[in-house]
């Protein structure tokens, strides 16, 4: 390799390196133990002393102060900030954490939904792309087997950790889920619940021996299935645990 080529290779290699530094810093995010070399840390994550939150919500806010919260799926590409605007609940279908246009869009809750977690069931979308962005990956629990080995999912606050079980991951009509299952009317919630036990589709893995009730507290992730016209894929999680982090 010639000096021309080096001095080349040099100044292409400083560039990524300078734009991976970038994104660290934007985001604060801190890479946990073996969470992208195929090994399961589902069940670690929460028990680790001092319990810290990996990620910058104070950097993150600069960007947009609809910044609330941040999902991590261990074994996906599923690690993004969780966005409500506070007036247009499809805002964020088509933009980015900057407010600008994007299709890809961001991993948003709507106005109908308590930015603390605290309501029956807290649904949160994103799009299907290709090459596993937004929330392409939550078919990997399509398999059975990647189902079974990967349990749980975290959403990140700036002040807590929450865990939540993966009960069920299932294809769904389309309908809005919050306007088919009322959660904040008790026969509602019910219905909801049955839902999970047993979804209505044949394509579906389900958790049995995940107990669950009226008293416990939901996240559904949504996107689209296939051509997102006719069905929605769900992964729901139920809330087992509870970190404050000071």
């Amino acid at each position: 390799m010639n000096s021309k080529t080096k001095i080349a290779v040099i100044s292409v290699l400083s560039v990524l390196l300078a734009g991976a530094i970038l994104v660290g810093v934007m985001f604060g995010t801190k890479r946990l133990p073996n969470d992208r070399d195929g090994t399961n840390t589902s069940s670690s994550i929460a028990k680790k002393e001092p319990l810290n939150i990996p990620v910058d919500f104070n950097r993150l806010r600069e960007i947009n102060s609809d910044i609330y919260a941040w999902i991590y799926v261990p074994n996906t590409n599923i690690d993004y900030p969780i966005l409500q605007h506070s007036k247009n609940d499809g805002f964020y279908l088509h933009h980015n954490i900057y407010g600008k246009y994007e299709f890809a869009g961001t991993i948003y809750s709507e106005k109908a939904n308590n930015k603390n977690f605290s309501d029956p069931n807290t649904v949160l979308y994103g799009h299907n792309m290709t090459k596993g962005y937004m929330f392409e990956n939550l078919h990997k629990f399509q398999d059975k087997i990647f189902f079974e080995e990967n349990a749980e999912f975290y959403i990140y606050t700036p002040d807590k950790i929450y865990t939540y079980a993966i009960v069920s991951a299932f294809q769904h009509n389309d309908y809005h889920i919050m306007y088919e299952y009322d959660c904040t009317k008790e026969s509602g919630f019910q219905k909801f619940i049955d839902l999970i036990k047993n979804p209505k589709y044949k394509l579906k893995n389900v958790r049995e021996e995940q107990n669950i009730s009226i008293n416990d507290k939901f996240v559904t992730l949504s996107t689209c299935l296939g051509n997102g016209k006719v069905y929605r894929y769900l992964v729901v999680g139920v809330l087992t645990d509870v970190k404050n982090v000071n």
